[in-house]
């Protein structure tokens, strides 16, 4: 029963990338990776980074 859960778990994370893979392709932003990933590490670092602002992608929220 484990083994099947696990694999249950697995999949959906599978799932999960090729979903947002997708919404990449359609934002066209598939050649610009290097890019892509520098904005995201970037956004997930702000809240932190702004002690408590919350910020969206440069713009106070």
């Amino acid at each position: 029963m484990r083994r099947s859960d696990a694999t249950h778990a697995r999949k959906k994370d599978t799932r999960e990338k090729i979903e947002l893979g997708g919404l990449i392709a359609k934002a066209g932003l598939r050649k610009k990776r290097a890019l892509l990933l520098g904005l995201l590490i970037d956004a997930s670092d702000r809240p932190r980074r702004d002690c408590g602002n919350v910020l969206f992608l440069g713009r106070a929220v």
